[in-house]
């Protein structure tokens, strides 16, 4: 083989040598890309993950808290409704034992007023019914007593009065005539005293 031959070849020995090494390089560089961006989208993909995961968490925490909030406004609004209606109630129940009682002493008082009135007009009418029966009896004793006394003076004035003897015959016995105009002045005091009172 001639010189030239020889050095054609080592030429495209070298080349190829140069090639080689250069397409190795080139394939390891590029092997070391894939890997780092290989690495790089891990570390991505586990910084998104955990991202997540902590958004969630935090979305979680936070609705949790936000339902607990509302829960315990919702709950304190309901504590307050149920506090006024068993409040009203007590105080209705209050009201209603303080209106009987009160009425119930009203009426006694009324009841009192009236038993008072009754007895007062009832111990007057017994007392004026007692005082008329009194004033009866003493009146009809004055009234008796006048009478009698009256029928005595006129007894004792017609007593007193000179009469008239009838003008008969000796053994027989007066006309009726008489007899009675002898007695009208007594007859008359008798009268007179029954009509005084």
């Amino acid at each position: 083989m001639d010189r030239k031959a020889v050095r054609k070849a080592d030429r495209k020995a070298a080349r190829k040598a140069v090639h080689k090494v250069a397409h190795k390089a080139a394939r390891k560089a590029v092997r070391k890309a894939d890997r780092k961006a290989d690495r790089k989208a891990v570390r991505k993909a586990v910084r998104k993950a955990a991202h997540k995961a902590d958004r969630k968490v935090i979305r979680k925490a936070a609705h949790k808290a936000v339902r607990k909030v509302d829960h315990k406004a919702v709950r304190k609004v309901d504590h307050k409704a149920v506090r006024k209606v068993d409040h009203k109630a007590a105080h209705k129940a209050v009201r209603k034992v303080d209106h009987k009682v009160a009425r119930k002493v009203d009426h006694k008082a009324a009841h009192k007023v009236a038993r008072k009135v009754v007895h007062k007009a009832d111990h007057k009418a017994d007392r004026k019914a007692d005082h008329k029966v009194v004033h009866k009896v003493v009146h009809k004793a004055d009234r008796k007593a006048a009478r009698k006394a009256a029928r005595s003076d006129l007894v004792r004035a017609a007593a007193t009065m000179p009469r008239a003897r009838p003008k008969v015959a000796r053994g027989s016995p007066p006309c009726k005539a008489r007899a009675r105009r002898a007695r009208a002045p007594v007859a008359a005091a008798s009268v007179a005293a029954s009509t005084i009172w």
